[in-house]
C-alpha cells in the first residue's frame, strides 16, 4: 500500500516529470508526464491531480 503523504510530495516537487505517477504504479502515464513535459501540460494536470489527491480521505485498511 502507498503511503497518501509521500505520493503527495512525490507529485507536488516532481510531478511534472510523472514522479508521482512512478510512485504509484502508473508507469504507463508516468512516461507519458516524462514525454510532454516540456509542454507544461503535466504540470497543469498533475496540479488538479494533487489537490484530488489532498482532498480524498485516507481509506480504514482491515
Amino acid at each position: 500500500m502507498k503511503n497518501k503523504t509521500n505520493a503527495a510530495l512525490w507529485s507536488f516537487y516532481f510531478g511534472g516529470v510523472g514522479a508521482g505517477k512512478f510512485y504509484l504504479g502508473q508507469t504507463g502515464l508516468g512516461w507519458v508526464y516524462l514525454l510532454f513535459c516540456w509542454t507544461l501540460i503535466p504540470f497543469f494536470i498533475n496540479t488538479f491531480e494533487l489537490i484530488v489527491l489532498l482532498s480524498m480521505s485516507i481509506a480504514n485498511p482491515r
